[in-house]
């Protein structure tokens, strides 16, 4: 959902992106990039998808919400011309990606209003696996697990730059997401979730889930606690101040863990699995550095049929309400409101 809550975003294994309006249910346009989406992201700050696409595209795409000024300062980053060659650091002096203009042949042609919604492409080599936003929506990170020591890209919309931060391959990359209002940097790998400090370019933690293999995370916005969720069905929360282990493993899914969330304002965790279930938990982080997180199990959500090996996907909240969005391998985006 974005910043607003009255529109959300959805995007599929056909190559189509749709914009929904929450009040209503309608779908307001849909977007078809003519291959498999893997990852979707609303950026913070303007109306604006990032979304990331099995052939190695990472597609911006300008929703046409919101107020005047943020449709207008959308269209100018999107449209406005760069080079298309974008900068790399640490690769050699080989090009990382190239930035595009428009969705490409592929893309978009059968749509007739595609020309009023602008879109850029950030085209790289290698399959995309997530993307996420920096708190200030200029920067965004992509990870593409095939890509070794490139298998983290950060990017500068507003330059058109991409910059590789790391010229060793630490271990297969499952996720990466920045820190909500620090210069901090955090990676999953399959057996390690390392922060790390961009200003100083310094390894900050290194967090061990103990587990066989890391999927997803979610970073708390108070930034001190951080959630991770695992192919071997466990929840583990991490209060970074307290240590590099688990604070505490939740074990109450039977399924692989495929997505993780923190409500931005309330005091909510939710977890979606394969087992086909979507948990709710009461998650509440102290000001007091001496007294721990408090997690209470809420609610089990049951709702989607799972498909083959495959359950729900993803999770989201809705920023204002105590709401939870849910999407599933059966083809169907739930919204949960009691």
């Amino acid at each position: 959902a974005d910043a607003t809550g009255q529109w959300l975003a959805s995007a599929d294994r056909e190559g189509s992106v749709r914009l929904w309006e929450v009040a209503t249910g309608r779908c307001a346009h849909e977007w078809r990039l003519g291959a498999e989406c893997t990852s979707l992201a609303w950026n913070p700050r303007l109306p604006m998808l990032a979304v990331g696409v099995v052939n190695g595209t990472v597609a911006l795409l300008a929703t046409e919400t919101g107020p005047a000024e943020g449709r207008d300062e959308v269209a100018e980053l999107l449209g406005a011309e760069g080079g298309s060659e974008a900068a790399g650091s640490g690769n050699g002096g080989g090009g990382l990606c190239t930035w595009e203009e428009g969705l490409g042949e592929q893309a978009g042609g059968a749509d007739a209003s595609a020309g009023r919604y602008p879109a850029l492409r950030m085209v790289g080599k290698y399959r995309v696996s997530s993307v996420a936003w920096h708190f200030r929506g200029d920067y965004f990170v992509c990870t593409q697990p095939a890509g070794a020591t490139q298998s983290v890209l950060v990017h500068q919309l507003s330059k058109r730059s991409t910059q590789n931060p790391f010229r060793k391959n630490k271990g297969r990359v499952a996720a990466a997401c920045f820190h909500p209002s620090k210069p901090f940097l955090f990676v999953a790998t399959q057996h390690h979730v390392r922060c790390y400090n961009l200003l100083k370019q310094s390894l900050a933690k290194k967090l061990m889930p103990g587990s066989s293999g890391v999927s997803c995370m979610a970073v708390h916005p108070g930034g001190d606690n951080l959630v991770v969720g695992t192919t071997d069905a466990r929840v583990s929360w991490f209060d970074m101040d307290l240590s590099t282990k688990p604070y505490k493993a939740l074990r109450a899914h039977t399924g692989s863990v495929r997505g993780v969330a923190f409500h931005p304002r309330l005091p909510l965790l939710a977890s979606a699995s394969d087992d086909g279930a979507a948990h709710v938990l009461h998650g509440r982080v102290f000001d007091d550095l001496l007294q721990s997180a408090l997690i209470v199990p809420l609610r089990v959500l049951r709702g989607h049929t799972p498909t083959g090996p495959e359950g729900v996907l993803a999770c989201a909240f809705h920023p204002r309400q105590p709401w939870l969005f849910t999407a599933g391998a059966d083809a169907t985006v739930r919204l949960w409101v009691e």
